[in-house]
């Protein structure tokens, strides 16, 4: 699957499910879902924010940051909380109390950089196949029609009495044949669009609305989002939120955050993530990018600090934080991170949806 990144503009997503007073109760939306973009982040980086209306008094509340992003010194999480302190954002949930927190990837390159989808002994659906309509935000139905064609492809392979590549056709042809399909090419280049910068993004992406998602040109080329970073001394440093408003009910910091998570990971367990080469982290990645993991990760599992005994600089772990969003296994630089899963399946335990 590695060697399909490259064609992925991935979006990091990080959600907070909020109580709030009866009386404020979307009092400041007549809706129950409203999609944002733009705020904080601006036009040149993909990213936005939402609200969906739940039940109980609830809503659950997000921020996207697409990983084409060029700033290593940009915090995605900062991003987060500069948009839940926006006066319309803030009006909104203004009173209530965060009940869940949680971070992860989403795959958003659309139709062209889905992998095959039935291989020797096995098939891909739903997001680990980038099963996702990205102009809509949506991908739940995806996921549950492709396992739909899946079923049914391995009832027809189990009559075969193979499970090889050619017993599992019967899935991609369904697939190819669908209106899931269908969905899913419409959105074929937005996200590689959606990279653009300025006033371009906007034409490029209402070129595809008037084209069926074609726009300009068919398979717009993308990069390694890990490819995207500039060197530190050739960008600004963003503005940080004021640590003051880190209160813990409407704005919580990282660690907050992964205790909101339930994550839980069996402190001896062996590390999940794997970083190959750690002098790189010491040396080049430090010099060029100030260490990007120490800011992009959600649940500060990365901390670059000097060891006092050698006096030399080092990249310390904390796996027990990880909330399984495969960030940094995406977005290093030097693609010297490898995240794999935990012993015994831990690791976030949401119970909201």
């Amino acid at each position: 699957m590695h060697c399909k990144v490259q064609w992925f503009i991935l979006l990091a997503v990080f959600k907070t499910d909020f109580r709030l007073p009866k009386e404020n109760y979307f009092t400041y939306a007549k809706a129950n879902d409203i999609h944002l973009a733009g705020y904080p982040l601006g036009l040149d980086t993909p990213g936005g924010g939402f609200i969906y209306e739940m039940a109980d008094n609830k809503i659950a509340i997000g921020y996207l940051v697409g990983l084409c992003y060029e700033n290593p010194l940009l915090d995605p999480y900062e991003e987060f909380l500069k948009f839940k302190n926006h006066p319309f954002v803030a009006n909104i949930i203004k009173g209530g109390k965060i009940l869940e927190q949680g971070a992860r990837t989403v795959s958003t390159g659309g139709y062209f950089s889905m992998p095959k989808l039935a291989v020797d002994g096995a098939m891909f659906t739903g997001a680990a196949a980038a099963m996702h309509n990205v102009p809509g935000l949506k991908g739940i139905h995806l996921a549950m029609k492709s396992g739909m064609f899946a079923a049914e492809a391995f009832m027809s392979a189990m009559e075969k009495g193979g499970f090889d590549a050619g017993a599992l056709e019967e899935y991609p042809r369904m697939f190819e044949m669908s209106k899931a399909k269908d969905e899913i090419y419409l959105g074929r280049n937005f996200a590689q669009a959606l990279a653009k910068k300025g006033l371009i993004k906007l034409i490029h992406l209402g070129a595809q609305h008037f084209t069926k998602g074609k726009g300009f040109r068919d398979f717009l080329p993308a990069h390694d989002d890990k490819d995207t970073l500039k060197p530190v001394d050739k960008v600004y440093k963003p503005r940080i939120i004021d640590r003051k408003l880190l209160d813990g009910e409407l704005f919580a910091d990282k660690l907050t955050g992964v205790y909101l998570s339930k994550t839980v990971h069996r402190e001896d367990q062996p590390s999940h993530i794997i970083i190959h080469d750690p002098l790189i982290c010491a040396d080049e990645c430090f010099d060029n990018y100030l260490n990007p993991c120490t800011r992009f990760c959600p649940g500060n599992v990365y901390e670059s600090g000097v060891d006092v005994k050698t006096g030399k600089r080092v990249i310390k772990l904390n796996p027990s934080n990880c909330l399984h969003c495969k960030t940094c296994d995406i977005k290093d630089p030097y693609g010297n991170i490898t995240w794999t899963c935990p012993e015994g399946g831990d690791g976030p335990g949401y119970t909201i949806v």
